[in-house]
């Protein structure tokens, strides 16, 4: 800058200095910046990784309501048995009608 202010354009050496600096960024910028882009990759490698994948406690629990129901049905009693009577495995069925026709 010359010693004299007078002759001196402020408006123009303003202007060229303007040319000159760099654009600084403020640090939170930066720092959004970096979180946005962690947030990203932790988005990508969750996508690519765990998404779809049923958690297995879900799998034991249906597992655990697939037996239960299950069980449910194997003790209900048969509509076409008489009352107070029960069902006979078929094995034991043909031994006794066997013992019977000796």
């Amino acid at each position: 800058i010359p010693e004299n202010s007078s002759t001196v354009d402020f408006v123009s050496h303003n202007a060229q200095n303007a040319k000159r600096a760099t654009m600084q960024r403020s640090r939170s910028l930066q720092s959004i910046n970096k979180v946005l882009e962690q947030k990203q990759k932790d988005l990508e490698e969750y996508n690519s990784k765990q998404k779809g994948h049923v958690p297995h406690y879900l799998i034991e629990r249906k597992d655990h309501w697939r037996k239960e129901a299950e069980e449910r049905l194997r003790n209900t009693p048969d509509p076409d048995t008489p009352p107070g009577h029960t069902m006979m495995p078929e094995s034991q069925r043909l031994e006794t009608l066997k013992n019977l026709k000796e």
